[in-house]
């Protein structure tokens, strides 16, 4: 098995992966600028923690497999077209935007609310703890998919949390008496 590498051919990936580049990480800042603005809107006080999501850390994951993958093969092809040096770039340019976009994204817990922002929603949702009125917590493998209700039991917002930062909602839900906290295991 021989690998082969075409330095010129690479170059031109490169570049192709920088126009890409230019597009995603575009986006990604200005969903950025968009939520946080959103967000200060809300005033939900000091943020005291923060959880990643987990599907942005999925998403990253398979980026990298993917990445391994397409690097492999543009390495084993003798003569290989400039797309087959394009895929793995496109996928390491991936791999650093779900990175920003896991940290930009994450859920809030603030001292006057928690703040849940999507990864492929726009806005942020802002939930006050006086709003609350339920939050259920049900096992989704390793982490907890948790439910945010107010009094009417409209769903206000979900979100998937490890079960150290539900114990933290948990605790900061106290806040509002009238708040049901249910946690299934």
């Amino acid at each position: 098995m021989t690998l082969y590498f075409d330095g010129r051919l690479f170059l031109h990936a490169i570049y192709v992966g920088m126009v890409y580049s230019c597009l995603a990480f575009g986006a990604t800042f200005y969903r950025k600028i968009a939520d946080d603005l959103e967000v200060r809107k809300l005033n939900m006080g000091e943020e005291i923690y923060s959880a990643y999501n987990p599907l942005a850390l999925l998403g990253i994951s398979a980026f990298a497999i993917l990445f391994f993958i397409f690097t492999f093969v543009a390495l084993l092809r003798d003569r290989p077209a400039l797309i087959i040096y394009v895929l793995p770039i496109a996928c390491a340019i991936n791999i650093i935007q779900f990175l920003i976009r896991a940290k930009h994204q994450r859920v809030m817990i603030k001292s006057r609310g928690v703040v849940i922002r999507y990864l492929f929603k726009e806005g942020g949702i802002g939930i006050g703890y006086a709003n609350l009125r339920k939050i259920e917590a049900r096992k989704f493998g390793f982490w907890y998919r948790v439910t945010f209700s107010n009094t009417s039991g409209i769903i206000l917002a979900e979100c998937h949390l490890r079960k150290t930062f539900l114990n933290h909602i948990k605790v900061m839900s106290r806040v509002n008496p009238e708040c049901e906290v249910s946690i299934e295991l």
